[in-house]
């Protein structure tokens, strides 16, 4: 479907970061707001400080690495994200507990596909985003029939709401037709849609796959049969650290599956409840030697997820 324009009203960038901020647009133009998965969720919000946002309105974080590689933008040296929760032993030390093989994500696929697909017309929901030192909260409501996007903002420097984005994400008929469940089939889909959304065939298939997988994780029109085959395309994939044990930014208790794409030199960590394969909350990293200004590293932790068949006409952040 066609791409809508950026919106207008980001900052302007000089020399050589003007020219990777314009093929970022273009990598991401139809991503302004977020493709979200969204279900009911009792997370307590917690405040995060707030600074001046990024020049871009939405960005999904993989894309702007694969934008960047494409121009010979190199990104900052990473601390490992995620280290291994830790376990008493005898004599009050305490060890790494064991990272969770792919066996665990096999299961978790096995009963996502069993959930019942929800019903109610709009998705919603309420993250916390955070790009280097930039941080506010965004509420997206999606049609999941029309492809209609609702956006809503908070924090220092951003505007209330966007303007409502017509058709601007796939509605949930295009998507399943766009990727089969059949796992050969999808990771095959999984690389094309890569390519076609970043302009860089010259990635690794093996990073497009599974960074397509982990992006499509969270948009509100996956189905649970889809779900499934995504979180088996993960499974399958050589590279991935899984820790059944792990918890997010709000203690919640996930399922923290990491992936160093190194044709894109980033590391990701995505966070899922380890009951419905819902993403709780997504990490990255980069990890090469330098990096544009507020682009080395980023999180989206998911406050609030769920569904209604109430029209968008109250902002949900309380404005």
């Amino acid at each position: 479907m066609p791409r809508p324009d950026e919106p207008t009203g980001s900052a302007p960038m000089a020399g050589e970061h003007d020219q990777l901020r314009t093929l970022l647009r273009q990598a991401t133009s139809d991503l302004r707001a977020p493709e979200v998965h969204v279900r009911p969720s009792g997370a307590v919000v917690v405040p995060l400080p707030t600074a001046a946002p990024h020049p871009s309105w939405r960005r999904r974080r993989v894309l702007h690495t694969a934008a960047a590689a494409a121009v010979g933008a190199a990104v900052a040296t990473a601390a490992v994200l995620g280290a291994g929760r830790t376990s008493p032993t005898p004599g009050g030390a305490r060890a790494a507990a064991p990272v969770a093989g792919p066996a665990v994500l096999d299961r978790l696929a096995e009963s996502v596909q069993s959930l019942p697909a929800p019903t109610q017309r709009y998705a919603v929901q309420v993250e916390q985003q955070t790009e280097g030192g930039s941080s506010y909260r965004k509420a997206t409501v999606v049609d999941r029939r029309t492809g209609d996007t609702w956006t809503y903002q908070q924090g220092d420097g951003v505007p209330t709401s966007l303007p409502m984005a017509p058709h601007f994400v796939p509605t949930e008929a295009q998507l399943q037709a766009r990727y089969p469940t059949d796992r050969a089939e999808l990771r095959k889909a999984l690389v094309a849609q890569a390519v076609a959304d970043t302009g860089t065939p010259g990635l690794s298939a093996q990073d497009l796959a599974v960074t397509q997988a982990i992006d499509t994780l969270w948009n509100p029109l996956v189905q649970p049969a889809l779900r499934a085959a995504l979180v088996s395309v993960i499974a399958r994939s050589p590279g991935i650290a899984v820790d059944a044990q792990a918890t997010d930014a709000l203690g919640r208790r996930a399922i923290r599956i990491t992936y160093v794409a190194a044709s894109l030199h980033q590391r990701l960590s995505v966070y899922l409840d380890p009951a419905t394969g819902d993403v709780l909350q997504t990490s990255q990293r980069s990890t090469s030697a330098t990096s544009p200004a507020g682009m080395s590293h980023g999180s989206d932790v998911y406050l609030q997820q769920y569904w209604t068949n109430t029209p968008p006409t109250v902002d949900p952040l309380g404005h």
